[in-house]
């Protein structure tokens, strides 16, 4: 069994009024109620985005299954992203959550037909797999981690063939613009390791808020 909610600093077991999202930060002016250690500011910034994350795919899909697929996804992948940048690594937990979960909407018909999503979850770790073979072969590195390859496959469960396709573009956009503004700016070496999962889940929500629109983009080059 999990440990409960507790203070990093002091080790004390958090209440409900202590964990509102946001507003708990805000009333306790940043600092623990117990050994008063200042909270870190990455707490309340995940919450704002996880919050402005529901609102607008529930204004994007309504409150139906659609809505509440897109919804538990998206916030899946921002949980991904938190814990890929902080320790470097995709726990298979949330990967299994992922899938699973994936698989209940596709069955109830919140999310793609049996077909898009078996083709999804294929493409998905598949293009990852290759490329992770591809990196060995060529760069004699690990180009490409299993995290990222099981997270890819799990959304791709979700999200279908099509829509995921879409991902790999706008990853692909999103991860050469920022890695080249850091490079830039020296934030980052050449031969430094970054996290890939982050990037992957910034393209799965953009795909959930924005597919209709970078769908017709396309239709018209």
């Amino acid at each position: 069994m999990l440990p409960p909610s507790h203070c990093s600093h002091c080790g004390h077991t958090l209440k409900l009024l202590d964990m509102l999202p946001i507003i708990s930060f805000l009333l306790l002016m940043g600092r623990c109620r117990y050994c008063r250690e200042e909270i870190s500011l990455q707490y309340p910034i995940i919450e704002f985005i996880t919050c402005l994350n529901v609102i607008f795919v529930y204004h994007q899909y309504g409150f139906n299954l659609r809505g509440v697929a897109a919804v538990v996804i998206s916030c899946a992948v921002i949980t991904v992203s938190v814990i890929d940048l902080k320790y470097y690594i995709i726990p298979d937990s949330v990967n299994i959550f992922i899938a699973v979960t994936g698989f209940f909407f596709m069955v109830t018909g919140g999310t793609v037909t049996l077909k898009q999503s078996m083709l999804g979850f294929f493409l998905g770790g598949g293009v990852l797999f290759v490329l992770a073979l591809l990196s060995f072969e060529f760069l004699k590195k690990e180009g490409m981690g299993g995290g990222d390859i099981k997270l890819a496959a799990a959304c791709g469960i979700y999200l279908g063939v099509r829509k995921m396709l879409a991902v790999f573009i706008a990853t692909s956009y999103l991860a050469a613009i920022l890695l080249l503004i850091m490079l830039t700016l020296k934030k980052i070496k050449k031969d430094q390791y970054i996290p890939f999962g982050p990037f992957l889940s910034a393209g799965v929500i953009i795909v959930i808020l924005f597919y209709d629109t970078i769908a017709s983009i396309f239709t018209r080059i």
